[in-house]
């Protein structure tokens, strides 16, 4: 799991019942989820910006998937060829294409669209446009733009936990 602040992968971890093999996070330490800092077998910290092929395939090796979270970094294209990696995207782009990339969540908010939404892709080359694992969406009746990102992020820890399970439940993903 490759995340931002860890507070995503807390949640789904309490879900699951079960804990990730590797967190790496741009973070610093002591800004990262205690909660989940304490509890994981590997935690990476990387303050630089992960340029090189190598340092992803480095983080990536031995593991059957890894999932992106707020990680806020591009992967190199052949890194996403080379591995089973998925990413929840908060924007509804197979109806709002234009809320690819960073941020979709304000601009949903500054626009104004009749409804809001997740999807969970698989990570390929070009941001945001692999292959659409789940879709999720609710009505925009908001009244402010917190209430619409929390329900966004609740929305986000149901589709991770729902395929986190679906895929460990497989016989060839153990």
């Amino acid at each position: 799991m490759f995340s931002h602040t860890g507070s995503e992968i807390e949640r789904i971890c309490k879900k699951l019942g079960r804990r990730p093999d590797k967190i790496i996070t741009n973070n610093i330490p002591g800004r990262f989820d205690c909660a989940v800092d304490t509890r994981v077998s590997e935690m990476f910290f990387s303050r630089r910006k992960p340029e090189p092929v190598e340092y992803h395939r480095m983080f990536a090796r031995g593991l059957p998937v890894v999932t992106l979270h707020g990680w806020m970094r591009i992967v190199p294209g052949d890194i996403c060829e080379d591995y089973e990696i998925y990413n929840l995207h908060p924007g509804d782009v197979v109806k709002y294409p234009e809320l690819k990339g960073k941020d979709p969540q304000k601009r949903a908010w500054k626009g104004k669209y009749d409804t809001v939404g997740c999807v969970l892709h698989r990570a390929i080359q070009e941001v945001d446009a692999g292959d659409i694992v789940s879709r999720r969406w609710t009505r925009n009746k908001f009244d402010t733009f917190d209430e619409m990102d929390g329900k966004l992020r609740d929305l986000s820890v149901d589709m991770w936990v729902k395929f986190l399970s679906d895929y460990f439940s497989t016989d060839n993903n153990k």
